[in-house]
This record gives C-alpha cells, structure tokens and sequence, in this order.
C-alpha cells in the first residue's frame, strides 16, 4: 500500500521525486532533466525528449496538483536550481529522506519504477506500450512481467 506517498508531506520536493517515478515511470536522470516547459498544467501532459525519440506522457490530476506545487514563473527546471540542474545525488537524497520519513525504508527509486510498470501491466497494458511510456528501446526487459 502506497497511499502514503500521496499525503501532504514537508519535503514536496522528495514526495514528487517518487510520485513521478511511480506515476510515470520515470527515472531520478530524466526527473532530472524535466523543464517547465515540459510540462502543459493545462493538458495535463509532460513532454519528454531523449536520443531523438519524443514521449508525451498524461499526468493524473493528483499527480498534477503536486507538481503545481513546484512550479513558479520563469524558472527553467522543475526543480530548479537558479536555472542549473541539481546533482543526480541531490535526487537520490530527497527521495531517501522522503521515502526513510514515511517508514519505506526498503522503496529505492527502482521499487517504485517497478511499481510503475505493475501497475501498467495489471491495468491491461501491452507489453510495447509500457516499453514506449519508459522509453525503452527494447521492451526485452519487461518481458519477466508478463510471465506467469
């Protein structure tokens, strides 16, 4: 049960660090990458580019409302650190400290990218859906998910 994650919580920063990973699948690199441009509040849709392939990913209205919380005008990341991006240990600490807050002491941000895609594939989802949602070039390495 993960319903704890979506609690209002002090650390905003690290509770959208592992709703993001949760909710889309997406990994502490790309987090880190995220601009404020790649995000439409309007659509509720984040845009993702990376080697050329573009991925447009629909964000929950849940979800939605914490990122919200993040964004101010005219900066340029997500998380911004006056216009630079923070260090990839910089994610990995808020999220640990978030996760170590709540007692999930044992999440990591591959558990909860592992959660993602259970959920994906519990919903009904293909296996080249999911593969596409990650951008993964392959989707080789979901296929232990769908074994029985």
């Amino acid at each position: 049960d993960l319903s704890l994650l979506y609690q209002p919580h002090l650390d905003k920063e690290g509770q959208v660090i592992a709703l993001l990973i949760l909710e889309l699948g997406l990994t502490p690199a790309e987090i880190r990458q995220l601009t404020s441009a790649s995000i439409d509040v309007n659509f509720a849709i984040m845009t993702l580019q990376k080697d050329g392939i573009r991925r447009v990913l629909k964000i929950s209205q849940e979800l939605l409302g914490f990122i919200e919380g993040l964004l101010i005008e005219k900066q340029t990341y997500l998380f911004d650190n006056n216009d630079k991006v923070y260090s990839r240990q910089w994610y990995f600490n808020h999220l640990k400290q978030f996760l170590r807050a709540l007692g999930y002491d044992r999440l990591t941000a591959q558990v909860l990218r592992e959660q993602y895609i259970l959920r994906q594939v519990t919903s009904g989802k293909s296996l080249i859906e999911i593969s596409r949602n990650l951008g993964l070039k392959s989707p080789v390495t979901l296929e232990k998910y769908y074994k029985k």
